[in-house]
């Protein structure tokens, strides 16, 4: 098994270090060495089995470390999620007081705006009775008429 994929990974090799070899692409040169330089130490970690198992071991870190960033951001955003939740909820909890409140002050007016309305009445009744002026209470005056 394991001269199988030494002899794949040296067939793989030479097919793309033919491809990027930069003087088969002059055109472009740079990205060719770029690539070859890559594929070459990939296939030096490869043919050494002492260099492909500490690359295995950093990669075996590398991903115990993204998992572990991973469960991090996700109970991060975990807790982001129920605070901006709470937030809401208390966000609607306040709306609901002031409106209740407002609701409650409005009320109020209106009670000690009738009770006014009353005590109005009740002094322009006696006022009529005292002196025969008819009496009429519109929403922002009062009217006084003679009868005849």
């Amino acid at each position: 098994m394991m001269r199988h994929l030494r002899r794949s990974a040296c067939k793989a090799y030479r097919k793309m270090s033919l491809k990027w070899h930069p003087d088969r692409n002059p055109k472009n040169k740079e990205l060719a060495e770029e690539k070859f330089d890559e594929l070459l130490k990939a296939y030096e970690v490869l043919k050494n089995e002492k260099k492909k198992k500490e690359y295995d071991a950093k990669l075996q870190v590398q991903r115990e470390r993204e998992a572990k960033w991973e469960a991090a951001n996700a109970e991060i955003r975990a807790m982001r999620e129920k605070l901006e939740k709470r937030e809401r909820e208390a966000d609607e909890l306040r709306r609901a007081k002031r409106q209740k409140l407002d609701e409650k002050k409005l009320a109020e007016k209106n009670s000690k705006h009738k009770v006014l309305q009353e005590c109005m009445r009740e002094i322009l009744e006696e006022e009529h009775e005292k002196t025969g002026l008819s009496v009429s209470i519109g929403p922002k005056r009062i009217i006084l008429q003679q009868i005849q």
